[in-house]
């Protein structure tokens, strides 16, 4: 077990409470690269009261950096000691208006019809939204090797939130699999609500102009999409607003697609992993009455 380590600084006066702050923007500053758990207790007298006099004490928590991972079936820290359960995925097809969210894997590409929807409930971080910094996030998946599939490059973007409420459905791509209700390549909801240009998914409904991933998916090994930082945090800080992800190929003329299996595939380690390295900062103030 790691050893907290103390260390107290002794405030001059009680003019102001700039002191603190900037006592812990230093801290913070040495913590972050030394990666130590330090309680700092900053002191502040304060003048007779009644006969007694008052110290406040400010106690400041820094915890190293730690891991937690959200992958479907697989019980994290954070998830009540239930099984997380709270990835969404399918694709659609812009072609049709069948839902495919209810097959064991899901793909991009194919001339620019295949887009995937993938989405993880980070909601169970919330409660932490003022005190965590996350430092690197990032996606696994594995791909599905199969005729017609392929490597090919490809960009990831942030749906924009007013479709947060996509609906993943049950769909399996059949000629029956119109599921009302449910995300397709025509609707944003079958049947009674379109995407947001009125026709088809469109770049209208992501932020085309900001990519939070490019590269190119592999056959052969896992896929690893790196996001930034921020992009996570508002996803805890604001759960509403986390309409998820959206991978669209660079290539509308390459006839191959990327593959890879969902949250309903039976092999718990092949389903979309997220992965989040963080850390939490804890304050607190408290109050002695010496006599």
């Amino acid at each position: 077990m790691q050893k907290t380590k103390k260390a107290i600084f002794h405030a001059d006066s009680v003019d102001g409470i700039r002191r603190p702050k900037a006592s812990l923007k230093l801290l913070q500053k040495i913590l972050s690269v030394g990666g130590k758990t330090i309680e700092c207790s900053v002191i502040f007298p304060v003048k007779k009261i009644a006969g007694m006099i008052c110290l406040f004490i400010f106690i400041f928590l820094y915890v190293p950096a730690d891991e937690v991972v959200f992958q479907q079936g697989v019980t994290n820290e954070f998830s009540g000691g239930s099984a997380y359960s709270g990835t969404r995925d399918t694709y659609i097809n812009i072609s049709n208006s069948r839902n495919y969210g209810g097959i064991t894997s899901f793909a991009y590409g194919l001339t620019g019809s295949f887009y995937a929807l993938l989405r993880f409930d980070l909601s169970s971080l919330t409660h932490l939204a003022s005190k965590i910094t996350i430092h690197s996030a990032s996606i696994e998946l594995v791909p599905r090797a199969g005729s017609g599939r392929g490597e090919i490059d490809f960009g990831v973007y942030a749906l924009n939130s007013v479709h947060a409420g996509w609906v993943e459905g049950t769909g399996e791509g059949g000629a029956a699999d119109l599921v009302l209700g449910a995300t397709c390549g025509t609707h944003f909801l079958y049947d009674t609500v379109k995407w947001s240009g009125g026709g088809v998914f469109s770049t209208a409904d992501y932020d085309f102009s900001n990519p939070l991933y490019t590269g190119r998916s592999s056959l052969t090994s896992n896929n690893i999409i790196t996001l930034p930082p921020d992009i996570v945090l508002s996803w805890i800080k604001t759960p509403a607003n986390n309409a998820g992800i959206v991978f669209v190929a660079n290539d509308t003329t390459d006839a191959l697609y990327t593959q890879v299996f969902s949250s309903r595939y039976s092999t718990v380690t092949h389903r979309p992993k997220l992965v989040i390295n963080y850390t939490v900062f804890q304050s607190s103030v408290r109050l002695i009455m010496i006599h």
